[in-house]
């Protein structure tokens, strides 16, 4: 998005509420009906056609520009969402912060933020993408594949149940880079040994692991990031 206005101030000081005003005419963007605007954050001002800034409250000029990145969700799932929390007998959902926002509030330093760092949260049946750049996310993705897409894999290529396959993929999962080729076994209830051929579940595992990269590349490649 993109929003311009006039700077208020008779001193022509850009003031906080000229930042608020910028960053809602940013929102005027095109969104399907059933999505929303789940929050927007700058990715550069600019103050009379001077781009990159970060900070501009106090600066002076005429004009206040801002290039905002949206994240747009789909509004029946957010709506959702928030339903199953507060049936849940949480109060009140103050914030919906997407997932690989959070994890890299709690993994990324000022630094990597600063010189450039995406960082891909594989879930279960999702892997999330954020990218910072500048001290600020340049780009948020959600990708529809996940771990549990391995472990579903891994169960047909052995023929196992999901639960087996699992434990298969926790403990040998590293295999799959490695390329080790033999016979594993692992304990089943106790007593029961099942054996299985690694080659298999390295094909299946491989196979699905290069898919989830091959997206993310394809998200990297489209803001000009691919092979960075």
């Amino acid at each position: 998005g993109h929003g311009a206005v006039a700077i208020s101030r008779a001193d022509q000081r850009v003031s906080q509420d000229d930042v608020d005003r910028v960053m809602e005419e940013a929102k005027a963007i095109n969104i399907t009906s059933n999505q929303e605007i789940l929050n927007i954050l700058p990715r550069e001002f600019i103050v009379d056609s001077e781009p990159g800034l970060k900070d501009v409250v106090g600066m002076k000029g005429i004009k206040l520009e801002v290039n905002a990145l949206a994240i747009c969700v789909f509004s029946p799932f957010l709506n959702k969402l928030v339903e199953t929390v507060i049936s849940a007998g949480v109060e009140k959902v103050n914030e919906v912060i997407p997932c690989p926002i959070a994890s890299a509030q709690a993994l990324l330093s000022p630094q990597q933020r600063e010189l450039g760092t995406a960082i891909i949260d594989i879930g279960a049946e999702t892997t999330g993408l954020a990218v910072y750049e500048d001290r600020n996310l340049i780009h948020l993705a959600i990708l529809p594949v996940g771990s549990a897409h391995i472990t579903r894999d891994i169960a047909i290529a052995l023929q196992v149940d999901i639960s087996i396959a699992e434990e298969i993929k926790n403990k040998f999962g590293s295999y799959i880079f490695q390329n080790k080729t033999k016979k594993e076994k692992i304990v089943i209830n106790k007593t029961e040994e099942f054996v299985f051929d690694t080659k298999k579940m390295i094909k299946a595992g491989r196979a699905r692991v290069s898919e989830i990269f091959d997206l993310v590349n394809r998200e990297l490649r489209r803001i000009g990031k691919e092979r960075k």
